[in-house]
């Protein structure tokens, strides 16, 4: 798989610079908001094992989260923690939800 680019700017990203910055997290769809980290466009994104998943959310009777591309970044790994969430060892706060 390609390396993450952003959909906006098509320039490559570094996974950690864009998890560093970011702006919110939503548990119903288990994806994040950050900005890119080369041109600033928000970009919506889904950790999974293994996988950067770029995409947006949407309302259909509850929010979803829809892939659009995806990514190998081979050490990223999502685990639950008290104060948010832990992404590749690193304890990350989850932003206060709505």
């Amino acid at each position: 798989m390609p390396a993450p680019t952003c959909s906006q700017c098509k320039r490559n990203f570094d996974v950690a610079r864009l998890l560093g910055t970011l702006r919110g997290y939503s548990t119903l769809t288990d994806s994040g908001t950050a900005p890119c980290p080369n041109c600033g466009v928000e970009l919506e994104f889904r950790v999974r094992p293994g996988t950067l998943e770029m995409g947006y959310t949407y309302w259909a009777g509850s929010f979803h989260f829809a892939p659009v591309e995806s990514f190998a970044v081979s050490h990223l790994r999502v685990t639950r923690h008290p104060l948010g969430f832990e992404i590749d060892g690193t304890v990350v706060r989850a932003p206060s939800e709505p």
